[in-house]
This record gives structure tokens, sequence and C-alpha cells, in this order.
């Protein structure tokens, strides 16, 4: 959903594809409105992203009963939740007052570094990403079956370091 409606609604509303100073000669007020929505849009994204993880890992549960495979498979998950309550407890409180991360006209307020703070966020989102991708290798190395047939299962699997790759 956040992909596909998120555009057209800061287009519509928020000014997105527009210049910034035809922006403000209107009035900062749809400068406001788009900052507003991207806000909402993180923290849209933060849950999506870590459902998502967290589905494949329940995947991974219901394939490899292995206990080694499971303890892994929780502390990844663990990781998981703990990052995504970080990034919105940082996201709520990196700007004094919080609004100022939306609105920075209104006097007085301040930010932390907030380009910071997302590329920490980004290091155990990686981290999880490669942690999932190689977790299901061994044990599909394992399988008692032809050559092809374990190839083909690696590729399967790997194919999430596609989105790895693209993920922001």
């Amino acid at each position: 959903m956040k992909l596909t409606h998120s555009p057209s609604v800061t287009v519509k509303w928020g000014g997105a594809g527009r210049h910034v100073e035809a922006i403000f000669l209107e009035g900062p007020h749809q400068l406001i409105v788009r900052n507003q929505i991207d806000k909402a849009v993180e923290f849209i994204d933060l849950e999506a992203i870590s459902g998502s993880k967290l589905a494949i890992l329940c995947l991974y549960l219901r394939i490899f009963t292995a206990r080694p495979y499971r303890i892994a498979t929780y502390l990844i998950g663990t990781l998981i939740i703990l990052t995504t309550v970080a990034a919105h407890i940082l996201s709520l409180t990196i700007c004094k007052p919080m609004s100022y991360q939306w609105n920075p006209f209104q006097p007085p307020g301040h930010c932390g570094d907030i380009i910071l703070a997302y590329q920490m966020i980004c290091v155990p989102n990686i981290t999880t990403d490669v942690m999932m991708l190689i977790l299901p290798l061994p044990a599909v190395l394992k399988l008692r079956v032809g050559t092809a047939a374990k190839v083909g299962l690696v590729i399967t699997f790997l194919t999430g370091s596609v989105c790895v790759h693209r993920s922001p």
C-alpha cells in the first residue's frame, strides 16, 4: 500500500514534483503537508519492512525444525523487533518538539542529525537481511537431493539478495 498510495498523495496534497520555490510562493503549507505525509509513510514503511521479515522468519520456523535454526531464527526476529522499536523511538524523539520535523518554520525547535540517525538504523536492518539470506543455506546444502535441485534452492533463497541490494 505504501508504494502505491504515497506518491499520489504527496503529488496531490504535498506538492511533490514541483519546484520548492513555487511551493514557497504559495506559502509553506504544502511543504508542511508533504513533510507530515512523509513522516506517516516512514512509520508505515518501518512496519511493512519488519512485518515482511518476520513473516519470512515464520516460514523458516515451519521449514527448518532443527534446534539451532530455530534459535537463530528467534534471535534474528528479536533483533528485527528491537530495531523497529528503536527506529520508532528515534523517529519520535529526534526533534524537539516533534512537530519541528515537518514544520521547521516554528520557533523554537531543533533536530538531531537526522541523516546520521537513518544511516545508523540501516546497519541492523542490513545485518538482519544478510543473516536471513545466510540462515537457510546450510540446511539446503545438507539436503539429499541432486546438485541441480540444490542449486535451484540456493538460487531461490538468494533471490532475496536482490531485495537487500535494492533496498534504500
